[in-house]
């Protein structure tokens, strides 16, 4: 437990060469069993609660670290701090789960996945490809929706911003990411807004 935040990680003490699946299937079930969970802590006066992910794969420092006052077995390094700002990510584009390309890459087609951006995270220059994380491949219906949101993608990475606008205006309405992108692109078209080789620098964490 990390202030409001629960962190969990895979491979460690144990290795998974699965790890990647088991993390991403861990979000998809916990926000599955939400809704149950809520409705028995509302029963017992309590407000519910909503949350994010964020998922990240990479070296990390894992051991036990701390003092005789807390003392803890964790990871530590950039991997984690990019599994946390990818969770607050999930805010900026109004999805629930957000994972890494590294995640992306380890998944099987029983996944489904979007991706939303290409984004440099605060105090970071490099950018990194960040995907939404649907949900599990039968339980997804509207597939139309987020291959027409990467169609747009496409062209807004080739500077194309009246034409990708165009396509997430279409489904804006009912997709907050391609409303939160058509914005974006009106805004660029504008001056109002600069993205730097693609990469849309993140100003808050």
């Amino acid at each position: 437990y990390i202030g409001d935040a629960i962190m969990g990680f895979f491979w460690a003490p144990l290795p998974f060469e699965d790890h990647a699946i088991r993390a991403c299937r861990t979000a998809i079930r916990m926000q599955e069993r939400l809704p149950d969970f809520n409705a028995e802590i509302i029963a017992h006066g309590l407000e519910p609660i909503h949350f994010r992910v964020g998922i990240a794969s990479g070296e990390v420092m894992v051991g036990n670290i701390g003092s005789r006052d807390r003392f803890n077995y964790t990871v530590l390094g950039d991997t984690v701090n990019l599994a946390s700002r990818l969770e607050g990510t999930g805010k900026e584009y109004e999805v629930l789960m957000i994972i890494s390309n590294s995640i992306r890459e380890k998944l099987t087609p029983d996944f489904i996945v979007r991706e939303l951006d290409t984004i440099a995270v605060k105090w970071k220059t490099e950018g990194v490809r960040i995907f939404e994380l649907v949900g599990f491949a039968q339980n997804v219906r509207e597939i139309a929706v987020y291959q027409n949101y990467e169609k747009a993608l496409a062209h807004y990475r080739k500077w194309e911003y009246r034409e990708a606008g165009d396509i997430w205006a279409s489904q804006m309405d009912f997709d907050p990411p391609s409303k939160i992108m058509a914005q974006r692109s009106a805004a660029i078209l504008r001056h109002e807004v600069a993205v730097e080789n693609g990469v849309y620098h993140m100003t808050h964490k």
